[in-house]
């Protein structure tokens, strides 16, 4: 006889452990799934409705910051200091300039008076003092141009002014010196007169030379000349009578200051 089919599976059914709390009467034929999911959804809408409730909820955590990327050369990395190395390099090379410089003077052998040995010496000086007097004019110009805002002398640039009167009355003052040959007579043969004489107008050359100005004082004037907008005037600009002032009393004061320095040794 043909064998028997087998006796099909039993319909599953949940757990025991499950079903009895998921499971109520009117759930009907629904499956796990759909009555977990619901389970789930009043859990949430339960929860939801006890904070809204109570008016406090649950801070969100702090935000940590991003990490900053790490710094490239092509981000912007900062510059490597090389200050200390381009002080050194400018020191170096003052103290080679100088030093050429003193070679240079100490080659030279004085055949003449005012010729050329005596040239190449006072060339040597005034190389070697040029930037001191640059150096003050520039910083007198820093310190004192623009402080005159009233009086006679309202809108003069007092660091000019200054810087060309000490270099008028230190010019005068050494001009004089080599003229009555305060330290003897100057010899050929290059005795101290000579020396002292060619130092002399080597620091006239170089140092008065860098601290005096002729271009900037012209500007200056031109500049103080230019009208200038002013809410007193009627046409809405001021007159440039500064400039007038300015230009006049720098050549007062420069020969007032000059022709004393020029002959005291003289006079005395």
């Amino acid at each position: 006889a043909p064998p028997s089919p087998p006796p099909s599976p039993p319909p599953s059914s949940p757990s025991p452990l499950i079903a009895p709390n998921l499971r109520h009467s009117g759930d009907g034929d629904r499956s796990l799934d759909e009555l977990v999911s619901e389970r789930l959804e009043r859990a949430r809408s339960s929860r939801n409705a006890s904070r809204t409730s109570s008016g406090a909820a649950t801070p969100a955590p702090p935000s940590t910051p991003p990490s900053p990327p790490p710094a490239t050369a092509s981000s912007g990395a900062a510059p490597a200091n090389n200050g200390p190395l381009y002080r050194w390099l400018a020191v170096a090379l003052l103290v080679g300039t100088y030093a050429a410089i003193a070679a240079s003077a100490a080659t030279i052998e004085p055949k003449d008076v005012d010729g050329d040995s005596f040239r190449d010496f006072k060339l040597c000086v005034g190389i070697a003092t040029a930037p001191f007097g640059a150096l003050l004019r520039w910083k007198l110009g820093k310190l004192l141009n623009g402080k005159c805002t009233g009086g006679p002398c309202a809108r003069w640039p007092l660091g000019t002014l200054t810087a060309n009167l000490l270099a008028s009355g230190l010019l005068a003052a050494l001009a004089g010196l080599c003229e009555y040959d305060v330290f003897g007579e100057v010899a050929a043969d290059g005795n101290g007169a000579w020396y002292a004489e060619a130092t002399l107008k080597g620091v006239g050359l170089g140092f008065c030379g860098c601290l005096s100005t002729v271009s900037t004082w012209i500007n200056e004037v031109n500049t103080l000349l230019s009208p200038r907008p002013s809410a007193e005037a009627a046409a809405g600009y001021g007159c440039g009578c500064a400039g007038v002032t300015y230009a006049l009393g720098s050549v007062a004061l420069g020969l007032a200051v000059g022709v004393p320095a020029f002959g005291w040794s003289e006079w005395a």
